[in-house]
């Protein structure tokens, strides 16, 4: 008998918990794959740039007047000044 029949043997009251492992493993890295085409529309709304002759008045169609506007602008700006100015 060779060494991988003796495995499969020694495995075989677990075969149910195995089976429920990988099924978890391969859901998990399906997950992982999609969650950058999920977080890719926030990413695109939060780094939109306003092109002030633009017919849309804001970004992607949202526009946030007075105070909300400055605060969402000012946050905007701070965020990317730390992802694309940051030192190693």
């Amino acid at each position: 008998m060779s060494a991988f029949g003796r495995l499969l043997h020694t495995l075989r009251p677990y075969r149910v918990s195995l089976a429920g492992a990988i099924t978890c493993m391969v859901v998990y890295s399906v997950a992982s794959t999609l969650s950058i085409a999920l977080v890719q529309p926030f990413l695109r709304v939060m780094f939109a740039t306003v092109d002030p002759g633009s017919a849309v008045g804001g970004s992607a169609g949202f526009s946030a007047p007075g105070v909300l506007g400055a605060a969402t602008a000012w946050f905007r700006d701070a965020l990317q000044r730390w992802v694309f100015d940051a030192r190693p």
